[in-house]
């Protein structure tokens, strides 16, 4: 299976192009990188997780499959939360939580997170990925300020 391949951005994600310009052809992947970006950023900011929702991201109407939901609890937390240690508690519960579906249904054999402070109000979410025996290390540094004043907080 193949996606286009995304890149986390300081706004965001960003498509990647051959060329490097915006006129070049876009890359597919075929990694699990796409995957974890839409389910940890990819939702609907404003969707808590908790069971039926109107602000449920659109993808959810797609299947009855728990599994397939986004729900990105990380991105909610990020906004609606204080930046503080605790934060870092419920953070890492929300990354977990947004990857439990890959591991309900079998995509990933094991999932570690990490999740601290990098510096000033942006944290580090470092992710250890096991499929098929093979590791993938991602790391997320998002800033925790830049997601609450997408709340105007």
């Amino acid at each position: 299976m193949s996606d286009l391949k995304l890149i986390a951005t300081a706004d965001n994600a960003d498509l990647v192009y051959n060329s490097g310009d915006e006129f070049g052809d876009l890359v597919l992947d075929s990694g699990i990188e796409e995957y974890v970006y839409i389910a940890l950023f990819g939702g609907n900011r404003d969707d808590a997780g908790q069971g039926n929702s109107e602000n449920s991201h659109w993808s959810n109407l797609l299947t009855n499959e728990p599994a397939y939901n986004l729900r990105s609890q990380t991105a909610y937390t990020l906004v609606n939360t204080q930046p503080s240690n605790n934060g870092l508690l419920l953070l890492s519960d929300a990354v977990e939580n947004d990857l439990k579906g890959a591991l309900d249904a079998k995509l990933f054999s094991g999932v570690s997170v990490l999740v601290g402070w990098e510096s000033r109000n942006r944290v580090y979410i470092k992710i250890n990925i096991t499929v098929d025996f093979e590791q993938i290390n991602l790391i997320y540094t998002p800033n925790w300020d830049e997601f609450r004043a997408l709340r105007g907080l």
